[in-house]
């Protein structure tokens, strides 16, 4: 598995909606957030009703995340599609666990050679214990193997990589990342042929997933 930096910089927003064919891709793309999104609540469904063999707290408190957006580092993704054209935030406190989620969508704009739309969904679990939060990190990566998916999982056993569709447009790859009492899922849908989700996807992801959790683990 790739290493992941820390935390990078701050978000570019932009208003322009890009090439005409960008809003069909990216409908095509919220098609595929539900899907991840439905397989996450899947995954924690699993493992939420199991006793937790860790009861230590934690280092995340759900009560101090805001807008998880604000901790999401989109900067590698941009190096591919520049232009921030959306961006939508949610948060159920009152969930076990705490839930986070967070969708920006990128294209790659009118002065670029090439077409290029990623749309990067985030979804973060804040659990009551660490427990709570290694037994869903294994729900999440058995669920994704019980869908035929190879999940590449780190020697640390606390990253995992799925890359469900890798030769199509778009394609679609996944990353689930357990940090102490955390669990964070991050999907890219990727149309054009800049980014390779079987290549630098997963990397990104990674990436972004890593920094995301140091800054909400920091608020």
């Amino acid at each position: 598995m790739p290493s992941s930096p820390g935390k990078g910089g701050g978000h570019h927003r932009g208003s322009h909606r890009g090439p005409a064919r960008g809003p069909q891709l990216l409908k095509a793309g919220g098609l595929l957030l539900a899907v991840a999104l439905l397989l996450a609540a899947v995954g924690f469904g699993i493992v939420w009703t199991t006793d937790s063999q860790t009861s230590e707290p934690g280092k995340f408190k759900a009560d101090r995340v805001k807008d998880l957006c604000d901790a999401v580092n989109a900067e590698g993704i941009q190096k591919f599609a520049p232009k921030e054209d959306d961006r939508q935030s949610d948060s159920d406190k009152k969930q076990n666990p705490a839930k986070f989620t967070c969708e920006l969508r990128f294209t790659s704009g009118e002065e670029s050679t090439s077409y290029q739309a990623i749309t990067l969904s985030v979804d973060a679990r804040v659990a009551a214990t660490v427990g709570d939060a290694e037994k869903a990190f294994e729900g999440v990566v058995d669920y994704e193997k019980s869908r035929g998916f190879a999940v590449d999982k780190s020697s640390e056993g606390d990253q995992a990589a799925v890359v469900p569709k890798a030769n199509t447009d778009p394609q679609e790859c996944r990353a689930h990342i357990r940090s102490s009492n955390a669990v964070l899922s991050a999907e890219l849908t990727v149309s054009g042929s800049q980014l390779s989700c079987a290549k630098e996807g997963v990397e990104l992801l990674l990436e972004t997933g890593t920094s995301t959790l140091d800054v909400m683990r920091s608020e």
